[in-house]
């Protein structure tokens, strides 16, 4: 109750001091309303969107209970940090874009993206995983110039999708994407122009050539794109993996029991994913028209 008893403390000096002026501005009360305005349009836009990236929000989360049973080593540490790294990467881009927030949750994804190229260098490399959760002292800042930055981090993810066997063409294909995605969302990060442009004038989900003045509470045309991307990120980072599973590339997860619940409810989860990836089509955000649009034009 202290917080109340602060509000209330406050409230009073307030009104105390300025006589002529309104209530206290309640942020909690505007944000809620704004929250609730967001996720009333995304849910009714684009549904599809929303429970497919719930649901691969789940699936990381089923994967990340999953590895937390094999037995420590740096391998294992580094891949379980970084997993959770990821994990939390994810919910925090989830919970931007249903309340509204597309340029915010472009820096987080950013880092979703990165944190996931990471991941799969940790999982192949022992020498890597070591330098990212060792013992011997070296700092992330050299790590990242040597074996991350400027590309670096690619020669870790073609010997992953070599293990998985994957083809040096489809290989190839994999990175120049991920290559074009950090691109796009690498500007968002340094408070580029066009960022804040659509942060002060949004593109409306559902209207065509349409903006917005409101700041908040309004989802952008750019979003079910953002979301797809993510939940295509996941479901290739898992077709990765699980490739490497089956055909035991992947040794210091052996010690896990195959009867292990958590190892059991991951992989269920992986294929109802698939089902559910196959089963709906993902429009673009250009492609869908609100119910009232030609209403509001006119």
């Amino acid at each position: 109750m202290r917080y109340k008893k602060i509000q209330n403390e406050v409230t009073e000096l307030f009104k105390n001091d300025f006589k002529d002026s309104n209530e206290l501005f309640d942020l909690n009360n505007y944000l809620k309303k704004s929250y609730t305005k967001a996720q009333n349009d995304i849910y009714t836009l684009i549904p599809e969107h929303v429970f497919l990236l719930e649901q691969a929000t789940t699936l990381m989360l089923l994967f990340s209970n999953y590895i937390s049973h094999a037995s420590g080593n740096n391998q294992k540490n580094a891949f379980n940090a970084q997993i959770s790294r990821t994990l939390n990467s994810l919910i925090s881009a989830r919970e931007l874009l249903l309340n509204g927030f597309e340029d915010t949750a472009r820096v987080i994804s950013r880092n979703f993206i990165e944190s996931l190229e990471i991941s799969l260098a940790i999982l192949i490399d022992e020498d890597f995983a070591n330098d990212f959760f060792g013992d011997d002292g070296i700092e992330f800042n050299i790590l990242w110039k040597n074996k991350i930055g400027y590309g670096k981090i690619y020669k870790y993810i073609k010997q992953a999708l070599k293990l998985a066997n994957i083809s040096d063409n489809d290989s190839n294909n994999y990175i120049q994407q991920h290559k074009n995605i950090k691109n796009t969302l690498s500007s968002s990060v340094h408070a580029d122009e066009a960022g804040a442009f659509f942060s002060m004038l949004v593109p409306i989900l559902g209207y065509p050539d349409m903006y917005s003045l409101t700041k908040h509470g309004v989802i952008s045309y750019h979003t079910p794109n953002h979301i797809n991307m993510l939940i295509h990120e996941i479901h290739s980072f898992f077709g990765i993996f699980i490739n490497c599973f089956i055909n035991n590339k992947i040794k210091f997860l052996n010690d896990i029991s195959k009867d292990n619940p958590d190892l059991k409810a991951f992989f269920d989860y992986a294929i109802l994913f698939q089902d559910i990836l196959t089963k709906y089509d993902l429009p673009d955000g250009n492609d869908i028209v609100a119910e009232d649009y030609s209403k509001k034009v006119n």
